[in-house]
């Protein structure tokens, strides 16, 4: 168990630093089961919540069959957002996600970028003040099972 959290650890901070994220370190002990997403997560409970900001966007490409959502969803865990990513009928995939706009601006980046395999042609941002951003969980695939 110590090895597998040394790796995240190791893997993640780094790769949180270079994406501009304000880093949130848990304070957990090292033998915890908590995953570093699930333990990171209560740092955006601890923004206002004037400053979270729930967006819609909408990738279109070659985005179905190549890992997309399983890429956004690791990517989206990284960066503690919450939200979930989902295949459309028309080919595209759905992204809702909310958190600040440093965290959106890292995920709209990340999303360009894509998977390996996927080509991203373009992104529909839309946002959606509407939606209440306590009501959604940590991130998930739906409809992935």
């Amino acid at each position: 168990m110590r090895s597998v959290l040394y790796l995240e650890t190791s893997y993640l901070l780094p790769r949180l630093k270079s994406l501009g994220v304000q880093m949130c370190l848990p304070q957990v002990s090292v033998t915890s089961l908590l995953p570093p997403a699930a333990i990171c997560d209560t740092a955006n409970a601890l923004l206002p919540m004037s400053s979270i900001l729930v967006r819609r966007y909408i990738v279109k490409g070659r985005v179905q069959g190549v890992g997309f959502r399983w890429y956004v969803l690791r990517e989206a865990s990284l960066l503690t957002l919450r939200g979930w990513v989902r295949n459309t009928g028309d080919g595209h995939v759905e992204v809702l996600a909310a958190g600040p706009q440093e965290q959106h601006d890292a995920l709209y980046a990340i999303l360009q970028r894509g998977s390996r395999g996927s080509r991203v042609d373009t992104i529909e941002r839309l946002d959606e003040p509407g939606i209440d951003a306590t009501t959604l969980a940590t991130f998930q695939i739906e409809g992935a099972w």
